[in-house]
Parts: C-alpha cells; structure tokens; sequence
C-alpha cells in the first residue's frame, strides 16, 4: 500500500550470521531488565511505559504506545502477490542465504536482496506483483483492514489464571482485566466465539 502521508521511503533489513548475534540494542534491553527490578508496581501493559523511559539516566528512551488500529491485516495484499522462486534475471533465489533485504517506496512489491551484507555486493531483486493478462494489478489503493478487530481474545482457561491472581493487584487496575475477551472455540463442550469474562468464571 503506497499513500502520500507516509514518510518511510525504505526500509533495510539484515540477518545476523550465526556465532554474530549481539545488536546494539541488546545493551538497552539489558538496561530495561535491571530498571524492572526497582519498579514492583508494574500491573497492566502501561505500566511499563514507566519502566522503559526511565531506563536509561543519561538519556531517557522516547516510547510510543500503539493503540488497535495500528495493527492492521496483510491479507488483502497477498491476495495481490506472487510469491515467486525466480529473481528478475530468472535466477533462483535461495530464501535461506538471504542476508540483505530491502524495499523502497518507489518499487511497490519488489524485494531487493542478496547473499552478503557487504555494501560492495550487487542486490537482484525479486517482484512479488500479480500479473493479470499481462498487466500489473496496482496495490496503491488498497485500504487495511484491522488485525484485530475485536481484539485479541486469549485462551479462557489462561484467562481464568490470571483473573485469579486478582486478588494481588491493586483495585484500580482491575478494570483492565475484566475488559480482557476469553477464546471459547476450544471448549469442551463445543462452543465457540469469544466471550467477555465475567467474576462467575473465577468460581
């Protein structure tokens, strides 16, 4: 999906090599891990807002709390792909020697590649468009539909564990877990659907 308001022009991504796996960012989630150990109040996923952006003393980390309709279904856009084997010089592309990948704005469903992260390496690239009767179907107009629509709805009796622990959070944070859905599709009586918890499940 392309639309004018977006600001990403490209985005670059490259796996690490086995033996090679430290990320500079492995620091700062270190950093994190030893900042929770002086919070004790972290009840709900926001609390953990707290814990991240004080993390750090010198310089605080910026955090950006998504919301639902951040996350949206990618459906639509592979009904419009072809996942296809060969690069554009009719090659075959060898998806587990893949090193490098990027994708640019300006080239919709093309993944540039190759098998080195060396910047002196030449990327190919692969086009993932759906060709009717010849013609490329443009995915510029395609609109997202949320991922979860009626939120993530988790599994009744693991629902049921931590509705249980209840009785050690503060009151004020209870709201939260009795807005959580319960998954009633493996039931065992059969029923199916998602369901809203209520104190009698606790019972």
């Amino acid at each position: 999906m392309q639309r004018d308001d977006y600001t990403v022009t490209s985005i670059d991504h490259k796996f690490l090599l086995s033996g090679h796996t430290f990320l500079p960012n492995d620091q700062d989630f270190g950093l994190i891990e030893k900042n929770k150990r002086y919070h004790s109040d972290v009840f709900v996923p926001h609390d953990w807002v707290r814990v991240v952006a004080t993390a750090r003393k010198d310089k605080s980390f910026i955090v950006t709390e998504l919301e639902q309709s951040h996350f949206v279904s990618t459906d639509e856009l592979v009904k419009h792909c072809v996942n296809r084997k060969m690069n554009v010089s009719h090659q075959k592309v060898e998806w587990l020697k893949i090193q490098w990948i990027h994708f640019d704005r300006d080239h919709p469903n093309v993944m540039f590649f190759k098998y080195s992260v060396s910047p002196d390496a030449y990327f190919t690239s692969v086009d993932f468009t759906k060709k009717i009767r010849g013609r490329p179907k443009s995915i510029k107009n395609i609109e997202l539909s949320p991922l979860y629509p009626d939120g993530g709805p988790i599994q009744r009796l693991k629902l049921k564990d931590l509705k249980d622990l209840l009785k050690y959070i503060p009151a004020v944070n209870h709201q939260f877990y009795r807005e959580l859905k319960c998954d009633n599709s493996a039931d065992e009586d059969g029923g199916g659907g998602i369901g809203v918890w209520t104190e009698s499940d606790t019972e």
